[in-house]
């Protein structure tokens, strides 16, 4: 995915999930992602949710359990890391 002038604006609570998987060697639960950004499990989930639209996060395949879940694990696109 392409953006006109790189990355799309992202709001402070979503740059900080971006950040926070991004850092992370392997896949984030929801609930981590909540409980190390220190924001609600309902903006955690808008907040990925979003990132999923753009193409930023991509969703575990062995997840069980749908992408609103808390338990949901994400880690950033392959695609558009650099």
């Amino acid at each position: 995915m392409i953006f006109k002038d790189g990355l799309p604006y992202l709001s402070k609570e979503r740059w900080n999930i971006l950040k926070y998987v991004r850092r992370n060697p392997h896949r984030v639960s929801i609930r981590e992602i909540s409980k190390s950004v220190g924001i609600g499990i309902d903006e955690a989930v808008e907040g990925v949710a979003y990132l999923r639209e753009i193409g930023m996060l991509v969703q575990d395949s062995r997840d069980a359990v749908p992408p609103t879940h808390p338990d949901a694990t994400f880690y950033t696109n392959p695609n558009i890391r650099k």
